[in-house]
């Protein structure tokens, strides 16, 4: 790690235009959101050469802790406390069912009526699932509701509720476009408003002001 430091430091004292970023992310932001937002900080800074890992955010904060990224963008909680966290984002997370689901005729569905369909899941580790089980377990409604298939991404988790294998919740974000093509339906649950916080995490001696 200091070897590392210490290179960086030289390239940046003799002008070497050849500056690397890596940028850490997990799922859900690294797909969905971040994109679009290091394509502009690329055009502002042409002479960084941009580099993005993607991964679940306990993976994504480990490549942090050993310096293999520079700086992470995860959802979900942060335990390290070496490590400086600060909120750049929020997403909410809603309910989406097939469109011929019959919850789709109602205006809202009461939250103890999940435990009847099928839910599928993203996998254990998740950031975006550990958020929506403690939600559940808010609600009291956790144990009651069948944990009936765990997919390993979001494409294949919005597949499957299309297919009309089961229903999910899922950031607003990742299912924009199949809102607006009416490929999956929005479900208002009553009372219920779920969201999470986004967090840029980096080591304290990575970057100077």
């Amino acid at each position: 790690a200091l070897h590392t430091r210490s290179k960086e430091t030289i390239q940046m004292l003799i002008g070497n235009d050849e500056l690397k970023l890596n940028v850490g992310a997990s799922l859900t932001i690294g797909e969905y959101f971040l994109p679009r937002v290091l394509g502009m900080y690329k055009r502002n800074n042409p002479s960084i050469r941009l580099l993005l890992e993607i991964g679940n955010t306990p993976n994504i904060l480990e490549k942090l802790a050993d310096d293999v990224i520079d700086i992470a963008f995860v959802e979900g909680v942060v335990e390290k406390k070496q490590f400086l966290v600060e909120k750049f984002a929020d997403d909410e997370l809603i309910l989406v069912c097939p469109i011929d689901h019959p919850w789709t005729k109602r205006e809202t569905i009461n939250i103890e009526e999940l435990s009847k369909e099928h839910m599928i899941w993203r996998e254990s580790t998740s950031g975006t699932r550990m958020i929506v089980e403690q939600a559940l377990k808010k609600y009291g409604v956790l144990e009651k509701i069948e944990n009936f298939m765990e997919l390993g991404s979001t494409q294949a988790i919005k597949s499957a509720v299309e297919a009309g294998l089961g229903i999910t919740i899922l950031p607003r974000i990742t299912v924009e476009k199949e809102l607006e093509h009416h490929n999956l339906a929005e479900i208002k649950i009553k009372g219920v408003f779920i969201h999470r916080n986004l967090w840029m995490v980096q080591k304290p001696q990575r970057f100077s002001k």
